[in-house]
């Protein structure tokens, strides 16, 4: 089994209700560990959008990554997401952030994420469930990267919201 870490983004339609859904349906395909607060986050790369609702995930699951990948590629339409661009509005969005400790760099799946290391809407929601975690590619606490970005005024997180979510 192994321990993945997923971001959940929605801005568009009913965000919070959105989130829900992803977490529901991630529960199909492995045991929903832990699931964050929401953060309400200025988008990244095209401003001119309404403001992102993020939430963290840790999902225990046998899938391999890609197949991990096939699902949530899969999933995503049947949640109400729309094709668009990148860095547009979403109905709903699941990046694989982290899995175990794994370094995978392919065509169609890469991890850590390279998000990763420039958006806080990454870090703190998953820092929030996981914070003694560290990422493989650089041994760093994932605490100290936050603090990092904090530190140079690289921050997108507007506020934190209780999660919905209640795990049994």
């Amino acid at each position: 089994m192994s321990d993945v870490y997923l971001v959940l983004g929605s801005n568009i339609g009913e965000p919070m209700s959105q989130l829900r859904g992803a977490v529901s349906i991630l529960s199909l395909i492995g045991d929903v560990k832990a699931v964050s607060s929401v953060y309400l986050s200025r988008p990244f790369g095209r401003r001119n959008q309404p403001n992102f609702y993020n939430q963290a995930v840790c999902l225990e699951t046998d899938a391999t990554p890609q197949a991990l990948l096939d699902f949530v590629k899969f999933a995503e339409p049947l949640l109400g997401r729309e094709p668009r661009g990148q860095w547009l509005s979403r109905e709903i969005d699941m990046d694989i952030v982290l899995f175990d400790n794994l370094v995978i760099d392919t065509e169609s799946l890469v991890i850590p994420h390279s998000g990763l290391y420039e958006r806080d809407f990454f870090l703190k929601p998953i820092t929030e469930i996981a914070p003694d975690m560290t990422e493989p590619l650089f041994g760093k606490r994932l605490s100290e990267m936050l603090s990092e970005l904090e530190n140079k005024g690289e921050t997108y997180i507007i506020k934190r919201l209780p999660s919905l979510w209640m795990i049994a």
